[in-house]
């Protein structure tokens, strides 16, 4: 009988009950693939590992595409360029670089921008204007600067023509 530095019980909640084939014969293991024990020198054969090893897990790289030989034009005085380095130098000696046709476009986050200024300027302009939104000791100046409405005539509503 197998010896546990821990209860039999204890021992078998944690890894599992060994497998009562031959007890005692050999040492097993706890399988990655189905959850069992096994025997170590007879693992069955739908549990092992595939003979080529592990299936790498990682990304695949990054390939530039052919090149594709061409001529820079049609004139007596036009070169055939065959590779990259060969068309770098060239660019490099006639002072040319590569078309890229999203340089001159204005892009959406810098419209978005634009707006987003606008609207944050009429926000500040109406919380500076409307009178409503000021604080009480900022409209009582105001009030007083504006004047008080006692000297003011009352508006006469006796000859206003109502239509019907």
């Amino acid at each position: 009988m197998a010896r546990y530095a821990m209860s039999a019980e204890r021992h078998a909640a944690i890894f599992g009950a060994p497998s009562e084939e031959e007890p005692g014969v050999g040492r097993s293991r706890l399988c990655k693939t189905c959850g069992g024990w096994h025997k170590l020198n007879a693992w069955p054969h739908n549990c092992r590992p595939p003979r080529h090893g592990p299936t790498q897990r990682l990304a695949a790289p990054m390939l530039a595409p052919t090149f594709n030989p061409f001529k820079t034009g049609v004139l007596d005085n036009a070169e055939v360029i065959g590779s990259r380095n060969e068309k770098r130098e060239y660019m490099k000696r006639n002072d040319l670089v590569e078309y890229d046709s999203g340089v001159g476009e204005r892009n959406e986050w810098v419209e978005q921008r634009d707006n987003e200024r606008e609207i944050v300027s009429d926000i500040k302009r109406f919380r500076e204007t409307d009178s409503e939104n000021l604080p009480p000791d900022l409209k009582a100046q105001r009030m007083e600067d504006a004047g008080a409405l006692d000297g003011a005539s009352e508006v006469q509503v006796e000859d206003v023509e109502i239509v019907t």
